[in-house]
């Protein structure tokens, strides 16, 4: 007699928790034990599944419907033209890296430190790096030197 008078506190204490955190909780709880004596009926259980097997059909029926409007869709879907890689627009002094080391095959740090006016090598470095990063420049290793040679894309 305890145990059912503790399992009969719990489930109150339990419907007064939820009712808390959805205060349509009393009501569904209403309409559920309304429905679980309805189902003690076979007919009214019988009536629910079939009602349940209407509803999957009609379910399944726009499932496919969709589907075959996304098939449609997937079978109309064109490529996209691919577009031509807009001309980079260099600075000035990035142009002028570039003209050099055209005209000269190859060029290093220093060469263009040199050519530009920079006072150091890393300035120099530093553009080279970054044409080449840009894929405008290649950079070729010989020991301790590195020369920068055209990649031939960009200006």
């Amino acid at each position: 007699m305890t145990e059912a008078r503790y399992n009969h506190v719990r489930v109150e204490d339990l419907k007064k928790l939820a009712n808390k955190f959805s205060p349509n909780f009393v009501d569904a709880n209403a309409d559920m034990a309304h429905l679980q004596e309805l189902l003690k009926d076979p007919f009214a259980l019988a009536a629910v599944m079939y009602k349940l097997a209407q509803e999957r059909e009609q379910t399944n029926k726009l499932l496919r419907e969709i589907n075959q409007r996304l098939e449609r869709l997937e079978q109309q879907k064109r490529p996209l033209p691919e577009r031509p890689e807009p001309p980079r627009i260099l600075p000035e002094q990035d142009q002028r890296i570039i003209e050099l080391v055209k005209s000269q095959q190859y060029a290093t740090a220093d060469d263009i430190k040199t050519a530009m006016g920079y006072k150091g090598k890393n300035a120099a470095s530093a553009r080279l790096n970054k044409l080449e990063r840009a894929g405008m420049l290649k950079k070729i290793r010989s020991g301790k030197k590195i020369f920068y040679t055209y990649a031939g894309r960009g200006t």
